[in-house]
């Protein structure tokens, strides 16, 4: 859906998104954010709007203030399908917006919301300070690039907050990672079901360190690990959280401050993180490994348990690049930067391969599917372009150097 008159608040520039289409389980519809406030419903096969019974399904009431940032998303739980669509503000941020998720039950239409700010208001999209429902804190955006993440382990959608007001007295959850259930309800009070917000909370919002600045990372079980449901959290200031799905504080409910696993520890590149981390388990030896992206550069780092059964992220590599959302596929990890590709060893971070003749790149990241690897790009603002490259197969075990331009 085209941005029409909308215009970015206090600019005059057309209203846009960085958010990304999800196909439905069953193949049959496509469901993407329009620039009118609402995700809409299409046919895969001929791209057809499909509308009625709730569609197009309304996300925010001012989509000028607020914007659809993060990807949609999908999860299936306990057999019924939900959409995912959250909500940030424009950059520079300005304007009253106040970040909220909209899950959408795909068989009926129905939709609850959850707003990250005074959450006792629930199922409601603000309409700004005016209002049956309204709230005095702004920000609380919802960014990380994925979105939403469901545990099937856990039962639960988790999600990570940017800067905003932080108090669980009024219901306001800033910098903060939350639990929810999977149709997007929390408690009957608003609250979410748990959350972790850091003891240095607001320093990050005076110095807009966003926690929120990626999504939860689900892990893999740990070998030897005695917490068997594991999320890292990286946010923008390059701290690491190692977190417990199943207690996020450690303090039995929402509300508290700290209790992560183990004490924080910056990427080792150092520098600010946007990209979603990747993970992977190296099927040699069952090690599961996290793929860190930050401004200065990428790290591979390995996840062990110590004698006590508690968990540690252990560094083993980093290297200098400009560097998105990484991506490992058949044993072999992708990272994009402005100007280059890369194809790496994921144990080592040795390149196999790269494309130096990329242009620029700013949410983009890597895509592999049937043996294509996908990247769009840009250029001077102008243009952008798809490209698509054929894969070869490279064993993880023994891997020749292919170190070539694309």
């Amino acid at each position: 859906m085209p941005a029409g008159t909308c215009r970015v608040i206090h600019t005059t520039d057309p209203c846009y998104t960085t958010s990304s289409p999800a196909v439905d389980p069953n193949r049959r519809y496509v469901y993407s954010y329009g620039l009118d406030g609402a995700v809409h419903k299409y046919r895969v096969g001929d791209g057809r709007e499909m509308r009625g019974q709730g569609w197009p399904e309304r996300t925010t009431l001012r989509p000028g203030v607020e914007k659809g940032s993060s990807a949609l998303a999908i999860a299936v739980a306990n057999g019924t399908r939900f959409l995912y669509a959250t909500t940030a503000g424009f950059v520079p941020n300005s304007g009253t917006y106040q970040g909220h998720l909209t899950t959408i039950n795909l068989a009926t239409g129905h939709q609850h919301v959850f707003n990250t700010l005074c959450s006792q208001h629930r199922d409601v999209h603000y309409r700004g300070p005016a209002g049956p429902a309204t709230c005095v804190s702004i920000d609380g955006g919802v960014w990380g690039r994925p979105g939403v993440v469901y545990s099937t382990a856990t039962n639960r959608i988790y999600l990570a907050v940017g800067n905003g007001f932080f108090s669980p007295y009024r219901h306001s959850w800033g910098d903060s990672v939350l639990a929810l259930h999977p149709d997007g309800t929390g408690r009957p009070d608003g609250d979410p079901l748990d959350s972790y917000t850091p003891t240095n909370q607001a320093d990050l919002l005076a110095q807009d360190l966003d926690l929120g600045s990626t999504s939860p990372v689900l892990l893999p079980p740990v070998p030897k690990s005695a917490l068997p449901h594991l999320a890292l959290q990286v946010g923008k200031d390059g701290e690491m959280h190692l977190l417990n799905l199943d207690d996020l504080s450690g303090q039995g409910g929402p509300g508290h401050l700290g209790g992560e696993i183990v004490p924080l520890s910056r990427v080792p590149q150092g520098g600010l993180v946007f990209g979603q981390p990747a993970v992977w388990v190296n099927p040699a030896d069952g090690a599961v490994w996290v793929f860190v992206s930050s401004v200065n550069g990428l790290a591979g780092l390995r996840l062990t348990a110590d004698a006590t059964g508690t968990p540690h992220l252990q560094p083993v590599w980093q290297i200098s690049a400009q560097a998105t959302s990484p991506l490992v596929a058949n044993g072999v990890l992708y990272v994009a930067g402005d100007h280059d590709l890369q194809a790496l060893d994921p144990l080592s971070g040795r390149r196999l391969w790269h494309d130096p003749t990329l242009h620029n790149i700013h949410w983009e990241s890597p895509v592999v599917a049937n043996g294509i690897l996908y990247i769009s790009d840009w250029q001077g603002g102008q243009f952008s372009r798809l490209r698509a490259y054929s894969l070869p197969v490279v064993a993880l075990a023994t891997r020749p150097n292919y170190d070539s331009n694309g």
